[in-house]
């Protein structure tokens, strides 16, 4: 079950998916990065790591962005978005409700990410990107009280 927005829908498909580009990418970048933080929580990724899975979710997100022609006042409802389904992901670890389903979203999520990349040439510039996971890192870092 994916949280687009304040529906709940489930079985997204990639056809789905790439007529909701943006929505679907804030969604997923935001599971992603949640999943992500979960496991550099629990030791089991460095905090490069989690660097470098923030900054390909970025840099997916923006690419979608600028396909989907947004203007910078556009962008606000897609990274609350994205920042709701990092919690999402979040509280389903804090909150023991991690099962199934929100496993096939994480699966989900890192098989659009790997599909919309792959052989593509015109991503957004990885340094702005990376500027942007650090600072989500830090965030992240806070959340999980880790110096």
């Amino acid at each position: 079950m994916l949280v687009l927005g304040f529906s709940v829908i489930t079985n997204l498909s990639y056809a789905q998916a790439l007529k909701e580009n943006s929505e679907f990418a804030a969604t997923c970048s935001g599971i992603i990065t949640g999943n992500a933080s979960i496991n550099f929580a629990l030791e089991s990724s460095t905090e490069d790591e989690l660097l470098d899975v923030i900054t390909i979710s970025t840099k997916y997100l923006w690419t979608a962005f600028r396909e989907d022609n947004l203007e910078p006042e556009d962008l606000v409802p897609y990274s609350n978005l994205h920042s709701e389904n990092t919690d999402l992901m979040i509280n389903h670890y804090n909150n023991e409700t991690w099962d199934s389903e929100v496993y096939e979203n994480v699966i989900l999520c890192w098989t659009a990410l790997s599909v919309f990349m792959h052989g593509r040439e015109d991503i957004i510039d990885y340094d702005s990107a990376r500027q942007s996971a650090t600072t989500q890192v830090e965030g992240i870092k806070g959340v999980f009280e880790i110096e």
